[in-house]
């Protein structure tokens, strides 16, 4: 991801114009494995639910998501605040679509990268959800043609607690009665994007767990010896 962003130039560039180079530099990459991957199943276990942006960037098979995931990294990368975030088509449906949220000038703005959209008001400087909202009558009218009129950004969310069911939303559930604020807006995806990096951190919590349980018994069992 590094050496894509330095190929890039992208850190010579600043704000908006940086943003579009790596959109841009997305979608170079990511469509023309997405056309040749993507009705094929994945070759690793648990593919669909587990895998870093770099393996995204391989195959490019999960569409909005992956493209999200590699262009939200390449953002983090350069040093960019971002995080991936997800749209709903309506107020029951889980997620059905993924864009990305990077902080410019202290906003929060959207960017998609599927659709190469960027929602902006008249003097072409982009929103953010709320922006987008307030003002969507309008902007429903500069989407690209391909794209899904359901997606209204009335519904953004972080994460998608629908995603592994009961689990996910019990965990929603149960963070929500703990009154953890701005939930909806939590995204979790956006703390694995450096997966194996996220793998050392999560064996760290459970051997920092294991270890001190192992070190007693064993210190007991040679006291009683």
């Amino acid at each position: 991801m590094r050496q894509i962003v330095s190929i890039s130039k992208a850190n010579e560039l600043h704000g908006l114009v940086k943003f579009r180079r790596l959109m841009r530099v997305t979608h170079d990459l990511m469509q023309p494995r997405f056309d040749f991957f993507a009705n094929q199943p994945y070759s690793q276990p648990f593919g669909s639910f587990f895998r870093s942006p770099s393996a995204s960037l391989l195959t490019g098979k999960g569409a909005c998501e992956d493209f999200s995931s590699v262009f939200t990294r390449l953002l983090q990368v350069s040093g960019e605040s971002a995080r991936t975030m997800q749209l709903r088509c309506n107020p029951y449906d889980s997620t059905c679509h993924s864009i990305t949220a990077v902080k410019l000038n202290g906003k929060w703005i959207l960017m998609d990268v599927w659709y190469d959209f960027i929602p902006t008001d008249k003097g072409g400087n982009p929103l953010s959800a709320e922006e987008i909202r307030k003002d969507w009558n309008r902007i429903k009218l500069t989407v690209p043609p391909h794209y899904i009129k359901a997606l209204d950004y009335h519904h953004v969310m972080g994460t998608n607690w629908g995603k592994f069911g009961l689990l996910s939303r019990g965990l929603y559930a149960m963070l929500r009665a703990a009154g953890v604020p701005n939930l909806d807006q939590f995204s979790a995806r956006s703390y694995v994007l450096n997966l194996y990096w996220a793998y050392f951190l999560i064996w760290l919590g459970i051997g920092a767990v294991i270890f001190p349980i192992w070190f007693y018994r064993l210190f007991r069992l040679k006291v009683r010896q």
